[in-house]
């Protein structure tokens, strides 16, 4: 590399560029600092393990996510090792730190703070799209889109700077949202591109959600190393929930992992975008499991029972829709099932709710390892997963 990289165009990825395109170190790194992002969001729900938390969890998961998203798209289409690269990805770093930092006052004193990181972040993306759309003339269409609304996204984001009050969050929502529903009115355009790659994709969003079970089994380890005085059954509740990170790595990463959507660009984006619930709901399962290794849970244990389940069964529900719109040949069973598991999850919650945690923690597991040892052969024979 040497200056004049710097200054490179963006060119967009052919077929060629795509095949057996792997994850790179700089995304490895940039994932580092979601890692931290995601640590100290989980936090906001700990301290907050009601309905009300959940939703404010979500509005600020949603965030850094979608900037997360973006980054990952844009990639797709334009990855180049360069000087200029390097630098805006290590800007990135900066500002998505700030997720991090004004997390904990989100909904107080710092919410216009956490407001600016998430501009600042999209800004600094939109000059890539502008890029794209100067020197990429069959890209230009779509980035066209992407900048219109981007400023029309930004513009909520600025009016709800200066806005107090419920108001304010009611803005920030509606910018969220139309952020989100604009790559659907590109879709048209998208068919005229090279297909995505089968092989990057899909990593870069098993990486991420490695980074989601990572954060279930810190939760789990400080809870145990917090507390002053350890009980056998914490240590049993401790083993039963990181049984469940473990049934949900399995069904993740042999279902769908490295298998991709499917070659329709339609199908594309809603593999991609019913990875955002997956993402919450897992977060804040993580969250939610363990009260059932604190001591003295911080609600009571009907409630976190409930919201266990919920947010367990969810994630199984949109593990089974992913698994649909996977580009594999896959038995429409095992997506099918699965929705069923979710489904079964959730009523295990409403059935044991008034119930020791214990009951409900035990029947879950059984649950998820006799899906797994009735429908994936590899948990009998040991050979490797089919690519």
């Amino acid at each position: 590399m040497n200056l004049n990289s710097f200054f490179k165009k963006p060119a967009l990825l052919t077929d060629s560029h795509n095949h057996n395109r792997k994850v790179g170190w700089l995304d490895l790194f940039l994932d580092l600092y979601f890692v931290v992002v995601i640590s100290k969001l989980a936090h906001h729900i700990m301290e907050h393990p009601n309905l009300k938390g959940l939703a404010e969890f979500i509005l600020l998961f949603v965030c850094p996510v979608w900037i997360w998203m973006l980054d990952t798209f844009y990639k797709e289409r334009f990855e180049t090792d360069n000087n200029y690269t390097r630098f805006n990805n290590f800007l990135l770093m900066f500002i998505i730190s700030g997720f991090a930092i004004f997390s904990h006052h989100a909904f107080g004193k710092y919410a216009n703070c956490y407001i600016i990181t998430y501009i600042a972040a999209h800004l600094l993306l939109d000059i890539r799209w502008l890029q794209t759309y100067r020197h990429v003339d069959v890209f230009s269409p779509i980035a066209k889109k992407y900048l219109a609304g981007s400023f029309f996204s930004l513009s909520f984001l600025m009016a709800a700077i200066y806005i107090e009050g419920s108001t304010k969050y009611i803005f920030w929502t509606i910018a969220l949202v139309f952020d989100h529903l604009i790559p659907l009115f590109t879709v048209k355009e998208h068919k005229k591109l090279p297909a995505y790659s089968k092989h990057r994709l899909p990593e870069r969003f098993g990486l991420f959600l490695m980074i989601i079970l990572g954060e279930l089994v810190a939760t789990v380890v400080n809870e145990l190393s917090q507390t002053h005085e350890l009980r056998r059954s914490q240590f049993a509740n401790g083993f039963l929930v990181l049984l469940i990170g473990f049934a949900f790595w399995w069904l993740y990463f042999d279902l769908i992992a490295g298998k991709g959507p499917k070659k329709k660009v339609y199908v594309t984006f809603i593999w991609s975008y019913l990875h955002i619930p997956l993402f919450i709901a897992l977060t804040a399962g993580a969250v939610f499991l363990s009260y059932f290794v604190a001591f003295e849970p911080a609600i009571p244990a009907k409630e976190f029972i409930v919201l266990s389940a919920l947010t367990l069964g969810c994630s199984l529900l949109l593990k089974g829709m992913i698994a649909y719109s996977t580009d594999q040949d896959l038995k429409y069973s095992k997506a099918f099932h699965q929705i069923v598991l979710g489904a079964t999850v959730i009523g295990l919650g409403i059935i044991f709710k008034n119930y020791r945690q214990e009951i409900f923690l035990l029947s879950a597991n059984i649950c998820l390892y006799v899906f797994i040892l009735t429908h994936i052969k590899e948990a009998w024979s040991g050979s490797p997963v089919e690519d």
